[in-house]
């Protein structure tokens, strides 16, 4: 199972032939419940929601995309950095990139809990390896 970003999900189905948590199906409630918890996950300063959210999907694999999908993730998630990022002001170190999506598009700090097993271009691919 792969936790990815909604866009992701129909491509990771079709082409790698592996489960995704959620798709590009926002007629479904569920589906769209699950995108807005996945965002604010992935804007906290803390892994222990997205794990939380992992550990109920069983999710064993996340993929993170480039820096620049962090605008629509911050907006979904009503998170301040997406007000910055839309008036073209850069992201403060120490203050707006101390988020997990941040950290896990960068790899710029380990984030406890899952570990880089493959990159490309700007996708970074994770395996969870927190103990359950």
């Amino acid at each position: 199972m792969v936790v990815a970003l909604w866009d992701a999900g129909y491509d990771i189905q079709a082409r790698a032939l592996r489960a995704t948590v959620m798709d590009g199906l926002l007629e479904s409630e569920e589906n769209r419940r699950r995108i807005f918890a996945f965002d604010r996950a992935l804007m906290s300063s803390q892994p222990d929601s997205l794990d939380a959210l992992c550990e109920r999907d069983r999710a064993q694999w996340f993929l993170a995309p480039p820096l620049d999908y962090i605008y629509p993730v911050a907006a979904v998630a009503g998170d301040p950095i997406a007000a910055r990022i839309a008036r073209g002001e850069e992201l403060r170190v120490g203050i707006d990139t101390e988020k997990v999506l941040y950290h896990l598009m960068e790899a710029d700090v380990p984030v406890p809990g899952f570990r880089l097993a493959f990159q490309s271009g700007g996708y970074r691919v994770y395996e969870r390896v927190m103990p359950r």
